[in-house]
């Protein structure tokens, strides 16, 4: 008998109800970016972002937003047995201009992790998650044909209200920005 064990879960959802909305979260990340005196130069690449720039838990504008999400990820949550109710510990917004990308990573002292987009011009480059296993995977079954016992990677075409929730410490980059205009997304982080 075969069984499957270490199960990757990403959740896929539309929250288009915050589609009014992103106008304005748009604004705000120009605002920040046009009026911090530094740059947040974590990154390797030259993506915008808010984190330990601007307090978007603390701004109305984002509160239903971030409402949204954690009852979102309560529901994920119970997939891996986990019943309590979700606390956003860290919250900021990604601009991305053409030709910009976001290098793998993954985000540390967190459980769960969330990607609602705000801006998607077509070709803004996708989302994209590495298994662990492929980390360690020297020797590559010879496979004829891709099914998911060997998928190493997967990818997501961002739209816009989509939110994409993960397991934080779940490998993941953006892909190059091939239009010619800037994507903006919101990434948030919570803990159970």
């Amino acid at each position: 008998m075969i069984e499957m064990w270490f199960p990757t879960l990403i959740d896929i959802s539309h929250l288009d109800q915050f589609k009014p909305n992103n106008d304005s979260y748009a604004q705000c990340v120009y605002n920040v970016r046009d009026n911090s005196p530094k740059r947040n130069v974590q990154w390797k690449c030259d993506t915008f972002s808010t984190l330990n720039l601007y307090d978007m838990k603390s701004d109305p504008l984002f509160a239903d937003l971030i409402s949204a999400c954690a009852s979102q990820v309560k529901i994920f949550a119970r997939e891996y047995g986990v019943d309590s109710d979700p606390v956003c510990i860290d919250s900021w917004l990604n601009l991305a201009p053409p030709k910009e990308y976001q290098e793998y990573h993954m985000h540390a002292k967190s459980h769960f992790s969330v990607v609602y987009y705000v801006k998607t011009p077509k070709d803004c480059g996708n989302l994209s998650f590495r298994s662990s296993e492929a980390n360690t995977d020297m020797f590559p079954l010879p496979a004829s044909v891709s099914v998911p016992a060997n998928y190493k990677t997967c990818t997501y075409t961002p739209q816009e209200s989509m939110l994409v929730i993960f397991r934080s410490n779940l490998l993941h980059m953006v892909e190059k920005n091939k239009s010619d205009e800037d994507r903006i997304s919101i990434s948030i982080n919570f803990n159970v």
